[in-house]
């Protein structure tokens, strides 16, 4: 079942009912969205705890370190800027615009998972565990780590396909 997985992701050719162009098109713009609303709230839950000293944790991101927030900010600009070149790449078909996307993606999620994993076995080990609520995060967990690898793919798979093209047509041109 494994090697079914595997090989699903190797040959993903479409994302949902559109071609990888299109996909990687509505990937990029979602990320850009998402990306600017947690930006806003991130703004707003700065400007709270500069209203509201007295509390120690974030009421918006249940961030406890106010520190964390500010370290969050330019890594959601690095996102911005990536995903406006991924679609600027997607749209010139250019792979080389693509592909720091694809691996700043890879990087992010990685640690991120692990630690929500991490989470969900620690859910799991203490005394008062609440079951539903450990196995409700590890679900979402897998599924969330699932749906970031196959976005990955898709975009990976798009700029494969474009590097393709251009060695086809530079080989064709050459004869």
């Amino acid at each position: 079942k494994t090697l079914i997985f595997i090989t699903m992701l190797s040959n993903v050719n479409n994302y949902c009912c559109f071609n990888l162009k299109s996909g990687a098109l509505i990937l990029g713009i979602l990320e850009i969205v998402l990306t600017t609303c947690i930006i806003i709230v991130i703004g707003i839950d700065i400007i709270y705890q500069g209203i509201f000293t007295a509390s120690a944790c974030s009421p918006l991101l249940l961030i406890t370190s106010p520190g964390l927030l500010y370290l969050y900010i330019p890594i959601c600009f690095c996102s911005l800027l990536l995903s406006f070149l991924m679609i600027w790449g997607s749209i010139k078909d250019n792979f080389a615009l693509m592909m720091p996307y694809v691996y700043y993606r890879v990087i992010i999620l990685m640690p991120y998972y692990l630690q929500y994993f991490y989470n969900a076995i620690r859910i799991f080990v203490a005394e008062d565990c609440n079951t539903e609520s450990a196995f409700v995060r590890l679900t979402f967990g897998i599924c969330g780590l699932a749906l970031g690898i196959h976005f990955c793919m898709v975009i990976y798979h798009h700029s494969k396909e474009i590097r393709n093209e251009k060695s086809n047509n530079a080989n064709k041109s050459m004869y």
